[in-house]
């Protein structure tokens, strides 16, 4: 919220895998700002691609959430979530 607050244009993508879409409005809601949202999940290559082809003005990304689920000591999968902004 501190970077919409601060006249950051934020880009936000999120697979959902542990919250809700509703938070994503709930940010909105708390600042009265709009940003651009994806559902998108991190190692999905080509979705990445995408948000940087409608964004080519992003300057800096940052990784702020991320959950690692283990199965078992032999096999692990990795879900994670980032927020990406350019310059005010």
């Amino acid at each position: 919220m501190n970077f919409l607050e601060s006249g950051y244009d934020v880009v936000a993508f999120d697979n959902f895998y542990n919250s809700s879409p509703k938070a994503i409005e709930r940010v909105k809601e708390i600042t009265g700002k709009d940003f651009a949202f994806y559902e998108a999940d991190m190692l999905d290559k080509e979705a990445l691609r995408k948000i940087f082809k409608e964004h080519p003005d992003i300057s800096a990304t940052i990784h702020f959430a991320g959950l690692k689920a283990v199965e078992s000591p032999w096999q692990s999968r990795f879900f994670t979530t980032m927020t990406i902004f350019s310059e005010p």
